[in-house]
C-alpha cells in the first residue's frame, strides 16, 4: 500500500486561487474577495488564508495594494 500526503491546507487554497487565475475567472488588476470571504467560501481558517497569500505574493503571482 502507498501512502499519499496531503497537500497542506494553504497550499490547497493557493492552488485554487492559481486556478482561478489560470482559468481567468480573476482576472489581472482585479481584487480579491476579502479574507473573510475566501474562509467563507473555502471553508478555512483565517491564518491558512493569508498564508497561501502570502505566498502568492512572494512568488509574484500576486501584488498587495497599500
Amino acid at each position: 500500500m502507498k501512502i499519499v500526503p496531503q497537500k497542506f491546507k494553504y497550499r490547497q487554497v493557493r492552488d485554487r486561487i492559481v486556478k482561478s487565475i489560470i482559468e481567468r475567472k480573476l482576472e489581472e488588476g482585479s481584487v480579491l474577495p476579502s479574507e473573510a470571504e475566501l474562509c467563507s467560501q473555502l471553508q478555512v481558517s483565517r491564518n491558512t488564508v493569508r498564508k497561501a497569500l502570502d505566498l502568492l505574493v512572494e512568488d509574484g503571482t500576486l501584488s498587495k495594494r497599500p
